[in-house]
């Protein structure tokens, strides 16, 4: 009897708390719905045609001033989002004014005299700017395994950490490779992509050439979108940097022998960034170095992790010694220009020619080709890739360098082992070199119209 009455009331129990939590959702549900809209939005009137505050119920009125500035630029060509958040209609006369949302993007929008507009004004929620170029974690990364010769479901995790065997392969004999991409949140509030199929054929590519499965067609697209999405809180202004995104893949069984592993990992992480060199778009300083980057039929042209473990010490080294950079020579004569250990090196010549090097153990660098495009296109400079001799350098008049991580950055002078060579960096803005880096990140960042297939919008 005692062991019947005590499951008797433990069924009891149960059900009360059953009863309770529904209580609790179905009648305190709306007082957290408007506790909620009290603590995150703030209401803002905006009455007649010259968008005077008519009430606001919020903390501070400096903050509305500078939205009705926004409002006023914007509000005539659509524009769903501001630089302090996203704007929502929540009531208005249709019959005064037709409804602004983001159903009408692009259409006329004109307040006549006495109609009245209410908005929702949520709180900023991203960041205004990135600082240099360093790992910040983020909320959620893309995470992917190849067991028993497939790639099985992608998956979101909030796990930043990695766990392996001990005899890796990735550990052991450095079977990986990986790429470098960014997310940018352009004015009109849009979050970009800039040329993704690039990184993802590069990819592919370096993933044959290490002994790696490459991933099926639409994984690495599909992971940079839900990436980005998960984390685009963390992607700063349209004028504050980046989210710079790292997809890697790595072999994860365990190994002794020199072999290939059977099974690997994806991942694709995301942090934001701002300028990749120290002092922002400033001058560098390079010596020519006397170690090589990669070996003639070697590595070189696919994004390995060991290739950039061997210029490690050479760029320690260089640091040391006051430098920005180190400038590679081709392994097999040491007389032609190849790239530096993060970067490839642009020239232009004194009648405006771009000349970028050409060689087999060079990275095929997106940044690069799409300079070279905007070069021709947009500019109407002429282009060359071809061989250039270290003998030839200092004739030219600018120096870069390039990369999705640095864009472009001038080069100051070039040490070759005491002779410096000096490049125009007098007035920045005057040069071809900052013309070129304007350009490109006024595409990058929807200013000026794309070529297309350059941009993926991301929703």
């Amino acid at each position: 009897k005692i062991v019947f009455l005590l499951k008797i009331e433990k069924k009891a129990l149960r059900v009360f708390i059953c009863f309770y939590l529904y209580a609790v959702t179905v009648f305190l549900r709306p007082a957290c719905r408007q506790r909620f809209r009290h603590s995150y939005l703030r209401r803002i009137v905006i009455a007649n045609a010259d968008f005077k505050i008519h009430k606001s119920s919020s903390p501070g009125s400096e903050c509305y001033i500078q939205i009705l500035s926004h409002l006023r630029a914007k509000i005539k060509c659509g524009a769903a989002h501001i630089k302090i958040g996203r704007i929502f209609c929540k009531s208005i006369d249709k019959s005064v004014l037709p409804m602004y949302n983001s159903r009408n993007k692009g259409k006329d929008v004109f307040p006549q005299s006495g109609a009245s507009l209410s908005f929702f004004i949520r709180r900023k929620t991203f960041m205004k700017k990135a600082e240099g170029f360093t790992y910040v974690k983020t909320s959620k990364r893309y995470v992917c395994d190849y067991k028993g010769g497939a790639w099985g479901k992608g998956r979101l995790t909030r796990n930043a950490n990695v766990t392996l065997n001990e005899s890796a392969c990735v550990l052991q004999y450095a079977q990986t490779c990986f790429e470098g991409l960014k997310a940018y949140r352009t004015e009109d509030g849009h979050i970009v992509c800039f040329r993704p199929d690039l990184n993802e054929k590069r990819l592919a590519d370096s993933c044959r050439r290490m002994v790696i499965p490459p991933l099926p067609e639409g994984m690495f697209t599909e992971a940079v979108k839900e990436v980005v999405l998960a984390n685009r809180k963390w992607i700063p202004d349209a004028d504050g940097g980046s989210l710079y995104l790292r997809p890697f893949i790595f072999g994860t069984e365990a190994v002794i022998g020199v072999k290939p592993a059977t099974e690997f990992q994806f991942r694709l992480f995301a942090t934001p960034v701002g300028s990749y060199f120290h002092g922002g778009v400033s001058p560098l300083r390079l010596r020519v170095c006397d170690f090589d980057r990669a070996a003639p039929h070697g590595t070189g042209h696919i994004k390995a992790g060991l290739n950039y473990a061997m210029s490690l010490y050479a760029i320690t080294d260089a640091h040391e010694k006051g430098y920005d950079e180190n400038l590679y020579l081709d392994a097999a004569t040491r007389t032609y220009i190849e790239e530096t250990g993060g970067a490839n090196v642009i020239f232009i010549t004194d009648d405006g020619t771009l000349v970028t090097p050409e060689s087999d153990t060079i990275l095929p660098s997106v940044t690069r080709r799409s300079l070279i495009y905007v070069a021709e296109h947009y500019l109407g400079m002429k282009t060359e890739e071809r061989k250039i001799p270290l003998s030839e350098i200092g004739n030219f008049r600018e120096c870069g360098l390039c990369g999705t991580a640095a864009v472009i950055s001038p080069v100051g002078t070039i040490d070759d082992h005491g002779k410096e060579i000096r490049y125009d960096t007098g007035d920045f803005e005057s040069t071809v070199i900052a013309k070129l880096y304007h350009t490109l990140t006024d595409i990058q960042h929807g200013k000026i119209e794309a070529p297309e297939g350059w941009i993926m919008k991301i929703k």
